[in-house]
């Protein structure tokens, strides 16, 4: 096909491929080629980018050590696309975090453990995983905040300057239906406190969560043997400050008890010295 030069359609009529581009330089395979409503880019006979029919500009989806998106100061730093779905961020050439097409954010990893929905892998020699900072005046400001469905907030971590606290809501606004806490010494003498070894390393005291899990069901998440969908171990927790309530229920029924004892023998120690006395 001729090439056609006019003062209407100016330079026009060789569309070229990405072999032999119609707009290049000395470089016969590297240059601009078009088609319907595309204008592309090639090197080395190789389509390297395009602007399509959306008006997307697309290009290769580049790698840790060549990212697609860089600077000329720094051409191994940069935005690179490993797989469908996915942004990855390169740093030095090796790949820094990513966006899964989970939508997970990995930092440090490149797929999710635990089936985790942030990640974060860090190497403790070096770096401490995550730090929190506050800028401004406040002391007591909340550090981290969590939420319900309904918008209300359930619990805080808040500096108080020097110190750290973990808040659970407890404001009687939010409650209802109120009760004492009764027969709580019967449980807390089900319970069965133990001494074990983690197999990770390290001595500690505690509960078993199941064991726990019949006694105070509320103290305890997850199930017994349950596993991830890649079958590693799902484990139950316990959350201890759940059971300082029924602690302090059987302390007060157990000085109830006892103080009831101690009456009774107060009332037989008056009998007793009183007929000592007649």
């Amino acid at each position: 096909m001729s090439l056609i030069l006019s003062g209407t359609d100016g330079l026009s009529d060789v569309d070229g491929t990405a072999a032999t581009p119609a707009i290049r330089g000395t470089d016969a395979n590297t240059g601009i080629f078009f088609g319907a409503d595309i204008i592309g880019f090639s090197e080395g006979g190789v389509e390297a980018a395009r602007i399509n029919a959306d008006s997307q500009f697309v290009a290769a989806a580049g790698t840790a050590a060549l990212p697609v998106i860089t600077t000329t100061g720094d051409t191994n730093t940069g935005i690179f696309f490993p797989a469908a779905d996915t942004i990855a961020f390169s740093e030095g050439g090796a790949e820094a975090m990513r966006i899964n097409s989970e939508s997970d954010f990995l930092l440090g990893v490149t797929s999710a453990f635990n089936s985790g929905k942030q990640c974060l892998a860090f190497s403790g020699a070096t770096r401490q995983g995550l730090n929190i900072r506050n800028n401004a005046d406040n002391p007591s400001d909340i550090y981290v905040g969590f939420y319900n469905a309904f918008g209300t907030n359930t619990g805080a971590i808040r500096s108080g300057g020097s110190t750290t606290s973990y808040n659970t809501s407890s404001d009687y606004r939010l409650k209802e239906n109120v009760q004492p806490l009764v027969n709580a010494l019967d449980k807390v003498m089900a319970l069965k406190p133990v001494s074990y070894t983690w197999k990770s390393g390290g001595e500690d005291n505690g509960f078993i969560a199941h064991e726990l899990q019949l006694i105070l069901p509320k103290a305890v998440s997850g199930e017994k043997d349950a596993v991830n969908e890649d079958d590693t171990i799902n484990p139950q927790g316990v959350d201890y400050s759940k059971i300082v309530a029924t602690l302090t229920a059987a302390i007060q029924e157990l000085k109830a008890l006892v103080d009831t004892q101690a009456n009774s023998i107060q009332s037989l120690t008056t009998r007793i010295t009183a007929l000592e006395a007649n």
